[in-house]
């Protein structure tokens, strides 16, 4: 009795790689779109966070808090929160609130570029009743021209927009 052989031939198997190669070359470039679309939305939703915790804590504390921007390309960027005065997000230890650190740094979004038009590069949530200084949006952008923004009005209301 012949026993019976099982597995692939050689032309099965490179049949199955090149199949392969095919729709990781097709699915590739969705990834990437994907990856830098969920930068974007990151990005915009850590600001969002830290201002509303910018606000809320200049509420509880009674005190200002400060929130500095710094734009740029590519991940070049930052904004940093500050409870004693207008801090530096782009030096080590600068921006802090009750002794820790609170800036939302472009590094961890590569893909994204940050503008804003905050005169003076920043505002501050005051004491009373939360309201900030300076009103302003930041706007986030990815290579596919996809943007998401930030705003702040002058009663200290921050706001998403997707």
């Amino acid at each position: 009795m012949i026993a019976k052989q099982t597995g692939l031939t050689l032309i099965e198997l490179m049949i199955a790689i090149v199949i392969l190669a095919i729709v990781m070359a097709i699915a590739a470039p969705s990834m990437l779109e994907f990856r830098e679309r969920k930068q974007l939305r990151g990005a915009a939703e850590a600001l969002y966070s830290n201002l509303y915790y910018a606000r809320s804590e200049a509420l509880k504390k009674n005190s200002n808090i400060f929130v500095n921007f710094s734009a740029g390309n590519d991940g070049a960027w930052c904004v940093g929160l500050d409870d004693t005065a207008a801090c530096n997000c782009n030096t080590a230890n600068d921006c802090q609130i009750d002794a820790a650190d609170k800036v939302v740094d472009g590094a961890d979004y590569p893909a994204v570029d940050m503008t804003h038009d905050f005169t003076g590069n920043g505002t501050r949530f005051e004491s009373r009743r939360g309201a900030a200084n300076v009103t302003g949006t930041a706007t986030f952008t990815i290579g596919s021209g996809d943007q998401r923004q930030v705003l702040v009005s002058v009663i200290g209301r921050v706001r998403y927009l997707d």
